[in-house]
């Protein structure tokens, strides 16, 4: 049995939300561990953990800004159907609201 390009192009997307999904969720957890360690740097001002937290923030920083870029690429697309066009839109929009808080949290780190 051959695959068409079609299947081809199902199977890509597919495995792209899959991964979509799972970098927002390792973003989301690890927002969640920085915020932990920057409401621990407030109280101790340890410059070791400031730079660890910094250091996290500009790993985890451009890869979720890597999938807003993927996911509006993606939208431009003409051939979406409805269901790959609101997936798309979801990763979009979640990782826009995680790039936002991560900008916000380098920004703190910055004026620390």
């Amino acid at each position: 049995m051959v695959s068409t390009p079609e299947d081809w192009r199902n199977d890509y997307d597919r495995l792209l939300f899959q991964e979509f999904e799972a970098q927002i969720k390792r973003a989301d957890e690890f927002l969640l561990h920085l915020q932990r360690q920057m409401n621990e740097y407030k109280k101790t001002h340890d410059k070791d953990l400031k730079a660890r937290i910094q250091t996290e923030v500009d790993f985890t920083e451009p890869i979720v800004k890597r999938v807003v870029d993927r996911t509006n690429v993606e939208l431009k697309r003409t051939d979406l159907d409805d269901i790959e066009r609101y997936l798309y839109e979801k990763a979009r929009d979640e990782a826009t609201i995680l790039h936002k808080y991560f900008t916000a949290l380098d920004n703190e780190l910055q004026k620390a």
